[in-house]
């Protein structure tokens, strides 16, 4: 069983200036399996509030099984340590997987988070997600987070 633990937007404009622009890895969704067995994400599809989508997905790679209680953190763009291969890493239960963006995907103030078993279960039934999410900020500092599920 597969949910959105947390998302976190990019920064707002003010502390893009102060970290450096572009600052994409400000910007991660993490996953997590909630249930008792293993579970594959790869090609799991995620959607933003615009319809703008992603597939989880790594090259040279046909699955990426998350063990019980495992999370996957999705970056948006390259990892800070240009030797890393920014592909993927499997280690004591921390995954983290960078998209290798040159754009930014969450809005800044707020937005929704759709996650879809496959690009194919969207387009076949946009209402059937896996799990939604909900993130406001209420400053510049502070982001309020709800989380609804469908199940």
């Amino acid at each position: 069983m597969i949910r959105i633990a947390a998302v976190h937007p990019d920064v707002i404009a003010g502390e893009r200036l102060r970290l450096g622009t572009p600052r994409f890895n400000a910007e991660w969704l993490e996953l997590f399996n909630a249930g008792g067995g293993p579970a594959d994400v790869y090609g799991y599809f995620v959607v933003n509030g615009r319809g703008e989508g992603l597939t989880i997905e790594l090259p040279r790679r046909k699955a990426l099984v998350l063990g019980p209680y495992q999370a996957l953190v999705i970056f948006s763009g390259f990892p800070d340590n240009p030797a890393d291969p920014a592909v993927c890493y499997l280690a004591n239960q921390a995954t983290r997987l960078f998209l290798k963006r040159d754009s930014y995907f969450w809005d800044a103030e707020e937005d929704n988070v759709y996650l879809y078993s496959s690009r194919e279960a969207y387009a076949e039934n946009p209402e059937g997600y896996v799990d939604y999410y909900h993130y406001k900020r209420r400053s510049a500092k502070i982001i309020i987070k709800q989380k609804s599920s469908r199940r």
